[in-house]
């Protein structure tokens, strides 16, 4: 698989695997994430020890900001869309 990919929801426990996958087979990978869930910021370092920033784009923000996912794709070939929703108290 080759071409530029946007993950929503990157930094969490599923994202972080795909997009580790992806980096893992030589594709560019750009994570949007709010980091709205604990460990996201740890999977994020995880994920930049394992592969650099070569390959690796971030993009700390909500997918509900058309702004910020409209940046964030920006030249991506394929998007999978794992951001999910948090509840607030």
């Amino acid at each position: 698989m080759s071409g530029k990919f946007l993950v929503t929801g990157g930094a969490g426990f599923v994202g972080s695997n795909l997009a580790n996958n992806l980096l893992s087979d030589g594709c560019s990978v750009t994570i949007l994430d709010s980091f709205a869930r604990s460990g996201t910021q740890n999977n994020l370092a995880w994920l930049r020890r394992q592969h650099g920033n070569g390959q690796l784009e971030f993009f700390q923000g909500d997918v509900r900001d058309f702004a910020t996912v409209r940046s964030a794709a920006v030249d991506v070939d394929i998007i999978y869309h794992l951001a999910g929703q948090v509840a607030v108290n």
